[in-house]
């Protein structure tokens, strides 16, 4: 009976092994792809270098772009504006502010669904981080404004990076800053507008400026 049950017993390691193989291979290669499948929905806004970016004023800029697709602003006072318009999907950037011998002063706000005659969602970060200001045209064609601040500033202490998400759907804003929900906009103007960094005169740092639709 033994002679008889080795070979079963082998042809049954060998499909165990076989099986065991199989299935390594396969997380093997699946989990890099997902990785990469991932990595590839999130679109770089800074990879071209600014060359699809214009800014609102003329004369010698205040930004700067390094070789690791940072985006530096030494104190300047003006918009720097994506040549595209954005319709739903995701927004994620991180940023910070270069410590000053102050303790407050440190302003800059990031637009979405902005539109040519300058409405749409400003968000305001530094002092004001998580500060909502908004115009939009009523029903009756006649602009309204819109403006709401969290209780807590969700920004972490100046020099340390921050993180910031804006998720756009249909007509509407929805904001978080290192993992806390900002309350939203729901009003916008379009369904879609434009993307801007504003410099209010502080020196300010962006990086990872991602969108994924």
């Amino acid at each position: 009976n033994e002679e008889h049950d080795s070979p079963l017993r082998e042809v049954a390691m060998r499909t165990l092994f076989t099986t065991l193989a199989i299935g390594l291979t396969a997380a093997l290669l699946s989990g890099p792809r997902a990785v990469s499948q991932e990595a590839a929905q999130w679109e770089d806004l800074l990879a071209r270098d600014m060359r699809d970016w214009s800014r609102s004023v003329g004369g010698e800029s205040p930004w700067r772009m390094t070789g690791d697709r940072t985006l530096y602003c030494n104190r300047g006072n003006e918009l720097y504006i994506a040549e595209r318009d954005f319709a739903d999907g995701t927004l994620k950037f991180e940023y910070r502010f270069r410590p000053t011998d102050k303790a407050t002063g440190y302003q800059a706000a990031v637009w979405a669904r902005r539109t040519v005659r300058g409405s749409g969602c400003k968000l305001s970060l530094g002092d004001d981080c998580g500060k909502i200001s908004a115009s939009f045209q009523g029903g009756s064609d006649r602009e309204k404004t819109f403006e709401v601040k969290p209780t807590d500033n969700p920004a972490k202490k100046i020099g340390e990076w921050n993180e910031v998400e804006l998720t756009l759907k249909d007509k509407s804003v929805q904001i978080r800053i290192n993992g806390k929900e900002i309350e939203g906009f729901e009003n916008s103007d379009t369904n879609r507008g434009l993307f801007a960094l504003e410099a209010e005169g502080s020196e300010v740092v962006f990086r990872s400026v991602k969108w994924k639709e």
